[in-house]
């Protein structure tokens, strides 16, 4: 693999938790709709209504969504574990905080060097380092 496929690599777990973020959204919104929908529900038995659909279309909806949030949970964990194994692999502990707070923390280059008391440009430079290190998919 090449720095830029092995960066994408990386990147997975990132671009995972985004989108359980999007979801998560998602199916805050709908329940809040629900919410609003069933106070026009009452206990008398009549025919479908109208009401009554949409709220049973907006329960199949949460249950859907809940179902996608749940598997992309799922390969977060798992992504976040592989690439946590990968990142232990390399030596130098300057190389392995980098990738954690790069790929597993989300951090920016400004908020890493503040926290690593260092400027942009090293880390760059030591993360070009850390990622060419990184051996993906080659350990028995």
């Amino acid at each position: 693999m090449n720095r830029e496929e092995k960066i994408n690599w990386l990147r997975r777990y990132r671009s995972q938790l985004f989108e359980v973020q999007q979801l998560t959204m998602e199916l805050q919104e709908l329940r809040e709709m629900a919410v609003h929908i069933t106070p026009y529900l009452n206990d008398m038995p009549t025919s479908k209504s109208g009401n009554s659909h949409r709220l049973e279309r907006s329960v199949e909806k949460v249950m859907e969504l809940e179902e996608q949030l749940a598997q992309r949970l799922e390969t977060a964990i798992l992504q976040q574990a592989e690439i946590r194994t990968t990142i232990e692999q390399v030596k130098e502990e300057k190389h392995r905080q980098v990738l954690r707070a790069k790929y597993l923390l989300g951090q920016t280059w400004s908020k890493m060097a503040e926290d690593l008391y260092t400027d942009e440009r090293w880390l760059r430079r030591v993360h070009n380092r850390a990622v060419d290190l990184l051996v993906i998919g080659a350990r028995d």
